[in-house]
């Protein structure tokens, strides 16, 4: 049996095994299907706790637990700042990572790769190629103006538009509303971004409903003429800045035209400029790619009253193309021993409708049958992504498709802070902006979810609970933790509540971690319903969906068409790649090679 010469590593933030295993029985998966023949499918594959994204994909990426790699969370802990604050979406930053990647590894072993917005993976700390675009939140501060909706009616996020009677057209004018900087690697990456001088767009209707665009303002050149449900091809755009002028690309698409109703709904991509990549001499063969970097802009759609589900799903195979173009130029460029593409658009699905899906959450059925729909076909999209993957023709290529975690449905609200706050550890006040905590009478705070600290003098900014006493804070989180009772279900809703200094078992330790950490049983979760995934126990399970990942490794040397029971970890991924492939497995593994899922 010939060795593999090419990983081909296909990540799906979100993806829910249960839901790819029922939609391939009827037949909407056919590429997915073709690979569960061709391969072996873990049952019973366990994320880390927390079942964060970056948490996962940085264990995806080492072979290692949270306590080793240290991102223990989105947003990490920062002693300096009261408990109140964090370092924001500082975990999905590579340099929070301590482990060293499977992408390091392989180029230990004289193997190049190429990343395609992986979560976790910027700034580059390898010498292969790696483009990092807005789909990736760590990749967010490379240059744009988020998408846009304009509109004559009343819809959800647009901007509303007026269209004026000139001779036969109407007239109109969509001015932007640019949201200049980055965010993700600390909040003070916005402190300097460069600001956008504003700019409009010119359109005009006409009788036989067409909408030709014009920019910008005052401008006479024609970009684009479309009908209803048409888009445009690329367009460019001179942007004015606070540093320079900025050139960005784009798409618009006519989602609505009707010149004798006076209507007009139009949606236009996010403005790009090239995604950052490494090294910078793969600038402008990337740049020459045709279409849009994959963004996550669209994460807020597509709420039912915004964007058509046609448009959703266009956006959405508008960045897979464009992916697969990328894998494509890149290849030609420095051949790549391993290729790793991701996409979010399956977590986006599940926090805004997984518990409408499964009925937890009061939906009319009319509401039901529109999340069906964008469930159902988000997923084919994806799979319609993997066979264009699969096209590009390579021989004796491994494939892995896994996902970072899963989603649980909830009927029953339960927040951390409740717990808290029923035994007195935690104050907090009604604000105008909300419910804030009381630092100075608060002897306990939860950050992201599951990791709870001791409010403490002379260690966090505010502290109130001396030193001496932080044994006896401990013992009272945990207690009103497994004290606290549900009052609607008369259950508990904490599966686990742990002491820092015991929380090893479960993968997590250091400075990064809560004095206390807790996992919540499935079922419960915070109101509304986006409460998915980060703080359930691995393996939770409500509704008949478990809180585990998909893993599907299809190729030379992995048996066909099998199923394997044991459990599994997202850590054994990296070191079963490294053993197929013939390199050194990442230094920090700890994870172990699936064997059952090898030819003998």
């Amino acid at each position: 049996m010939a060795s593999p010469e090419h990983c081909l590593i296909i990540g799906l933030d979100g993806a829910v095994p249960e839901v790819v295993e029922q939609y391939a029985r009827q037949g909407l998966l056919p590429n997915i299907s073709k690979l569960m023949r061709s391969g072996a499918w873990a049952e019973n594959c366990l994320p880390p706790l927390p079942n964060a994204s970056p948490t996962c994909w940085t264990t995806v990426a080492t072979g290692a637990s949270p306590a080793t790699h240290g991102v223990t969370s989105s947003s990490l802990y920062d002693r300096t700042r009261p408990l109140t604050e964090m370092r924001a979406h500082a975990g999905y930053c590579s340099t929070s990572n301590r482990a060293e990647t499977l992408w390091e590894a392989a180029e230990r072993g004289g193997l190049r790769s190429l990343l395609i917005s992986y979560p976790t993976s910027w700034p580059p700390r390898s010498d292969g190629l790696q483009i990092g675009t807005t789909d990736t939140s760590a990749t967010d501060g490379a240059f744009g103006i988020r998408h846009q909706i304009f509109s004559t009616e009343d819809v959800s996020a647009a901007s509303r538009i007026s269209l004026t009677p000139d001779d036969g057209t109407l007239r109109g004018l969509l001015t932007p509303e640019p949201e200049p900087g980055s965010w993700i690697v600390d909040d003070e990456a916005r402190r300097d971004a460069p600001i956008v001088e504003p700019f409009s767009w010119t359109v005009a209707v006409t009788r036989e409903n067409e909408v030709a665009f014009h920019a910008p303002e005052g401008s006479r050149r024609r970009l684009a003429t479309l009908r209803r449900g048409e888009w445009s091809g690329d367009l460019r755009i001179t942007v004015r800045t606070s540093k320079g002028p900025r050139s960005l690309k784009y798409r618009i698409k006519v989602i609505d035209a009707s010149h004798r109703a006076r209507r007009l709904t139009v949606y236009v991509t996010r403005l790009v400029t090239t995604p950052r990549v490494h090294p910078p001499s793969l600038e402008p063969i990337i740049d020459r790619i045709a279409g849009i970097p994959t963004y996550r802009d669209h994460f807020n759609v597509p709420n039912m009253e915004t964007v058509d589900l046609d448009t959703f799903i266009e956006i959405q195979e508008l960045g897979y193309d464009w992916i697969t173009a990328a894998v494509k130029r890149c290849r030609r460029v420095t051949p790549c021993a391993i290729t790793v593409v991701y996409t979010v658009s399956v977590d986006t699905v599940n926090h805004l409708y997984r518990n409408i899906l499964e009925k937890e959450q009061a939906a009319d059925r009319k509401t039901l049958a529109a999340a069906r729909n964008i469930e159902r076909r988000t997923y084919q999209a994806i799979d319609g992504f993997i066979g264009k993957l699969l096209s590009i023709r390579q021989k004796n290529r491994l494939v892995v498709l896994l996902s970072d975690h899963s989603a649980v449905s909830y009927r029953n609200a339960f927040t951390i802070e409740q717990a808290l706050k029923q035994a007195g550890l935690l104050v907090t006040r009604k604000t105008r902006n909300g419910e804030e905590v009381v630092l100075g009478r608060s002897a306990a705070i939860c950050q992201q979810d599951m990791h709870i600290y001791v409010n403490r003098k002379g260690r966090n900014p505010g502290g109130i609970v001396d030193r001496n006493s932080h044994d006896e804070v401990v013992n009272r989180i945990i207690a009103a933790l497994y004290d606290y009772t549900d009052p609607v279900t008369r259950s508990k809703p904490v599966a686990l509540a742990l002491r820092k200094e015991d929380a090893a078992v479960v993968g997590l330790c250091g400075d990064g971690i809560g004095d206390v950490v807790v996992a919540v049983r499935g079922g419960y979760g915070r109101i509304p319903g986006d409460d998915v995934h980060g703080h359930r126990l691995p393996g939770a399970e409500h509704n008949g969906k478990k809180m585990r990942c998909l893993l599907l490794i299809s190729g030379p040397g992995i048996r066909k068409h099998v199923r394997i029971k044991r459990p599994v970890a997202l850590q054994d991924i990296a070191p079963t790649v490294s053993h197929l492939m013939k390199f050194p497995a990442p230094r920090d593994t700890e994870g172990g090679i699936i064997y059952q899922m090898l030819e003998a």
